[in-house]
């Protein structure tokens, strides 16, 4: 064999090592846009349905705080209210000018006082509307977190994003999508072990009936704002 069938041989090999080389690194790749659109439809489904629930947990008890704040309220101004009336008759008649009318209205104004106190004592309603308010931010901070990387992956959806293997700050956008994924794995675990806390807590604080019934009822809500809302389109 000649000098130059030798070396044209030679590069022959060398071309086909390369494209090997290079085929293999396409092969090995993870920047591929359906293994990029795979996973990211598949994170997007579990993580909107995470932030569904955790939105329709908050705003139930957003709804069953302002009933027990309305309640709590109403308890508490009729007995200021009724105890400054009580105060204002005995202060302004003397004891020998009580009727027997006066004496049965300040009786009824001692003992409803007294009554609507024990009765409030009785079914917590201070503490279940602090545990309320409580829980009802807990669930806020946990739908923030998830927003939160729902947003964080939401530039990996344009192909643009990765086209460069390499981004501005030199970093090697492969590894920034393996990085992506273990974050997102290991934030889900995360995720799901506070909210089976939180959906223990709420269970304690509702029953499933009841939490059903405000569920429902911001659902209803929502639904007539968005019929109000075409309507003024």
């Amino acid at each position: 064999m000649s000098e130059s069938d030798k070396i044209s041989s030679s590069v022959e090999t060398s071309s086909v090592e390369t494209s090997s080389v290079e085929t293999s690194s396409d092969e090995t790749s993870k920047l591929k846009k359906d293994h990029i659109d795979d996973k990211l439809d598949s994170y997007y489904d579990i993580f909107n349905k995470l932030n569904e629930d955790a939105k329709n947990s908050k705003e139930g008890l957003i709804l069953y705080y302002n009933r027990l704040n309305t309640l709590n309220f109403c308890v508490h101004v009729s007995i200021i209210s009724l105890s400054a009336t009580s105060t204002f008759i005995q202060s302004y008649l003397s004891e020998d000018q009580y009727t027997d009318p006066i004496k049965l209205l300040l009786l009824s104004i001692t003992s409803y006082s007294g009554l609507i106190l024990s009765i409030s004592k009785f079914y917590k309603l201070e503490e279940k509307k602090e545990n309320a308010h409580n829980l009802r931010d807990r669930f806020a901070d946990l739908e923030t977190k998830i927003n939160y990387y729902i947003e964080y992956m939401r530039p990996w959806r344009s192909p643009v994003h990765y086209l460069n293997e390499i981004n501005n700050k030199g970093k090697d956008k492969e590894i920034e999508w393996v990085g992506l994924i273990e974050k997102i794995d290991s934030e889900y675990i995360n995720i799901i072990d506070c909210k089976r806390e939180l959906s223990a807590s709420y269970e304690k604080i509702l029953e499933s009936n009841v939490a059903r019934i405000y569920i429902d009822k911001y659902i209803n809500k929502m639904y007539i704002t968005e019929l109000k809302n075409k309507k003024k389109k």
